[in-house]
């Protein structure tokens, strides 16, 4: 009995797990499958000939419209369509069969048709294509020789004025240069808009504008420096604040002047070295220019002992720089007194020279030396800061005093003006006579 309420029980829990899993997979079984938009559309009993014909009649007329659907042959019987004959891809079979089944009173389409694979059909289509293009452009030609002429004479025409402005234009040879090149730019480009206008093709005309805008951007960004000096060698070259030749110092840096180039200036040193200073520092900058005035002054200071007379001092400096060669007389050279120094009087001599005789690093030095010579021989103590002790014999009469003898020049002395470093610039520019922006005869600012 006991074995028998067991063998119940068991039949009685796989019964129920049976029947859980049956009532969950109910639904599951009993759903419908989606219908379709094509077949739930209901489908007519009544299917006559006519309406057959009428299908057939309509599917012909819009192939025939369609080349790449023009070799299809359509048959309609009982509501179901029939597609044969060749097409060029599978794209055109797919798009007949779509047509064919919109056309009202179709049941079904069998699409029977085969993709061409003669080589002759196919590329039929290219040279049909080819000979439309050249039949468009042939049509086009005239047109497009209208065009071709405008930008012709524009650019003739912007030859010309640009000849003339650089003729006209008193400015450097790159300023005149680049007024030329505005003037073929600017005539040119209303060559090109015209031409555009009459091909119909101004939306490229934006387009290229636009995108040359953009790209004026980005170079502006990225050539920054670039645009500063060139934007600064056509004023420098316009203003011309310097010469050829000039001795200039230009913020630091000290040199003749070489020449100008689109993106700096190129100086001379005194010790034979080239230095090229951008052309946007040197517009910035503050110009010292020590050519450009003939007469130019050169100082020093003396010192001379407490005790000495200063207006002996001044008197004698003076009259030694008049004797010193290339020293102008008028202006007459100057000594003045500076200031008190702790073991000294300090002196300021000064004198005026003509940079076109003489060079001014010569005369200032042959200055210094005659000034020396002369303060020596008129006993005049030039202090040292150093302590010295003097003895003198005292033979107990009384001193007599010595005029100062004048002190003479070198007679081997050459004052004039350097003329290596001007032959070194000389040879250069006309090695480099294109690259230079100054001109000899400019207008100084």
């Amino acid at each position: 009995m006991l074995r028998n309420h067991e063998r119940l029980g068991s039949r009685g829990l796989a019964l129920l797990l049976a029947s859980f899993v049956l009532a969950s997979s109910a639904p599951l079984a009993a759903a419908p499958p989606e219908p379709d938009d094509a077949l739930a559309s209901p489908i007519e009993l009544d299917s006559r000939p006519e309406t057959d014909r009428a299908i057939e009649e309509r599917l012909r007329a819009i192939y025939a419209e369609l080349d790449r659907l023009g070799g299809i042959e359509v048959s309609a019987e009982a509501g179901v369509v029939h597609l044969r004959g060749t097409v060029l891809s599978l794209d055109a079979a797919s798009e007949a069969e779509t047509i064919a089944g919109r056309v009202e009173g179709v049941a079904a389409v069998a699409n029977e048709i085969e993709q061409e694979a003669g080589v002759e059909r196919r590329l039929e289509p290219i040279f049909a294509a080819l000979r439309t293009r050249a039949s468009e452009w042939l049509a086009y030609a005239p047109l497009v020789l209208l065009a071709v002429t405008v930008v012709g004479l524009a650019w003739l025409l912007a030859h010309l004025l640009g000849r003339w402005s650089r003729k006209r234009s008193e400015s450097s040879t790159f300023v005149r240069n680049l007024i030329g090149q505005v003037f073929r730019a600017g005539i040119v480009g209303l060559g090109i808009a015209l031409a555009l206008e009459l091909l119909g093709a101004t939306a490229l005309l934006g387009a290229l504008l636009g995108t040359a805008g953009v790209i004026g951007i980005a170079l502006g960004f990225a050539f920054k420096d670039t645009g500063e000096n060139y934007i600064a060698s056509v004023l420098l070259s316009i203003r011309q604040p310097f010469d050829p030749r000039d001795y200039v110092k230009i913020g630091d840096v000290e040199g003749t002047v070489v020449r100008l180039t689109s993106r700096a200036t190129v100086l001379l040193t005194v010790d034979g070295n080239h230095v090229r200073v951008p052309n946007s520092v040197v517009f910035r900058a503050t110009i010292v220019n020590y050519t450009r005035n003939p007469e130019r002054r050169f100082s020093f200071e003396v010192g001379v002992a407490v005790e000495a007379d200063l207006r002996e001092v001044q008197e004698l400096a003076v009259a030694t720089l008049l004797q010193v060669p290339g020293v102008l007389a008028k202006p007459p050279p100057t000594c003045f007194v500076e200031e008190f120094g702790s073991s000294a009087m300090t002196t300021s001599v000064a004198a005026w020279i003509d940079q076109r005789n003489a060079d001014w690093f010569k005369v200032r030095s042959e200055a210094k030396r005659m000034i020396k010579s002369a303060f020596e021989q008129a006993n005049i103590d030039v202090p040292e800061p150093i302590f010295r002790v003097r003895t003198t014999t005292y033979d107990g009469g009384e001193a007599t005093p010595t005029k100062p003898e004048a002190v003479a020049p070198d007679p081997e002395l050459d004052v004039s003006p350097d003329e290596h470093l001007v032959r070194q610039i000389d040879q250069e520019r006309a090695t480099l006579a294109n690259d230079d922006l100054l001109r000899e005869d400019g207008r100084p600012e």
